[in-house]
């Protein structure tokens, strides 16, 4: 009775308490997990630029042991980005549909061009239109549909999906390094694969973060905007490489 109550002089609100719990599914878990996976991939490759001068001055050891942590971190950030919700509630992407799914009737559309773009650069293939007279509830359902029919699992057979079944493989067993630093592979698949997985994982962020909630996370440029923020640790190291005289002051990285 009092919540009904409260609901008629406009305490409640079911629509933003909706949007309170999107939004806390991007602030507590896919934004930390996607900054986390961003600089450690930036300090993993700096790292790894860097590696004959490291080695050089016999410093091989100590930097393959912070490559060992990195690489960890990002295999383990990368893996809860996509993690399928099983006993235990998580804060991934598959997380998300199932809670735009189960809010379809309540969440508000705030940019449905933006999840149209978005979801074409996803790997849809021109689903919607703008002018698309769907009520929200229903274009949010078909969303979440196509979404799931492209997006990496640990059972699909895409280039992404192969690379996140190849970091679960990494994440469930130890990672043995070496003393000498691997500068072109993280946990047994490259930079770049785990690149376009991270940058998948941007992309979704950004469409889904603005198309509902009007938060602004890429830049028009399609670049996503924490990313700087996530360099900025690789730039301080790369200072005292400079300063330590493993790089030369000049050398432009």
């Amino acid at each position: 009775m009092t919540e009904q109550m409260d609901e008629k002089k406009g305490e409640i609100n079911p629509e933003e308490r909706a949007k309170e719990g999107l939004k806390s599914l991007f602030n507590e878990g896919l934004m930390i997990d996607i900054f986390q996976a961003d600089e450690s991939i930036s300090l993993y490759k700096m790292i790894g630029l860097n590696a004959e001068g490291i080695n050089k001055y016999n410093f091989g050891e100590l930097f393959g042991a912070l490559q060992g942590v990195l690489s960890d971190r990002l295999v383990l950030s990368l893996n809860k980005l996509f993690e399928v919700e099983k006993k235990n509630p998580s804060r991934s992407i598959p997380s998300v549909l199932t809670y735009l799914e189960k809010n379809a009737f309540i969440l508000k559309i705030n940019s449905k061009s933006k999840l149209i773009s978005g979801l074409n650069e996803l790997g849809g293939d021109g689903d919607f239109s703008e002018n698309d007279p769907l009520p929200d509830s229903e274009f949010s359902k078909i969303l979440v549909s196509r979404l799931r029919q492209f997006i990496p699992h640990h059972k699909g057979d895409t280039k992404l999906s192969k690379t996140l079944i190849a970091l679960r493989e990494s994440r469930d067993k130890r990672i043995a390094h070496n003393e000498h630093i691997e500068s072109t592979r993280i946990a047994g698949v490259t930079w770049n694969e785990c690149i376009e997985l991270l940058d998948f994982a941007k992309k979704f962020t950004a469409t889904i973060g603005f198309g509902y909630l009007s938060l602004m996370m890429q830049w028009p440029s399609g670049e996503y905007i924490l990313s700087d923020d996530a360099e900025r640790r690789s730039v301080a190291l790369k200072r005292l490489f400079k300063k330590a005289g493993i790089i030369d002051e000049h050398q432009n990285i």
